[in-house]
């Protein structure tokens, strides 16, 4: 692949070509890559144990789950819900906090997370 400009040099003169792609030394393959051999590789590797199945760059430690005895979390709710009616349905007196999850534009998507009095009114519910 050469600019236009080079295009005929790169025909008429090979040894004199001026573009990017030239200057670096750029070569077009002579032969197709085996995708279906590398990828038979690929998969005999990951079967044996010679190679991790976890993404690039995925060293870091996974951080532990911790549960929580005192939250719950909500889905599907209503964008219009109120919290309210939330506590309506849950249990005035249990419900000590929400948490409305939001996108990364700050907008509510129909999820929270509800921190109760105590792990006993999560029984109740």
């Amino acid at each position: 692949i050469v600019c236009e400009k080079c295009a005929v040099v790169a025909t008429d003169k090979p040894g004199k070509l001026v573009c990017d792609l030239c200057r670096e030394g750029h070569r077009a393959p002579s032969e197709a890559p085996d995708l279906v051999g590398l990828k038979r590789r690929a998969e005999e590797a990951l079967e044996s144990g010679g190679a991790s199945a976890t993404p690039a760059g995925g060293n870091e430690k996974k951080r532990p789950r911790i549960l929580y005895e005192d939250r719950l979390f909500v889905r599907r709710l209503p964008l219009v819900v109120t919290a309210s009616r939330i506590k309506e349905d849950v249990g005035l007196k249990d419900v000590r906090n929400i948490h409305w999850l939001s996108d990364r534009k700050g907008l509510f998507y129909g999820s929270c997370i509800l921190q109760l009095k105590s792990p006993e009114s999560l029984q109740n519910i």
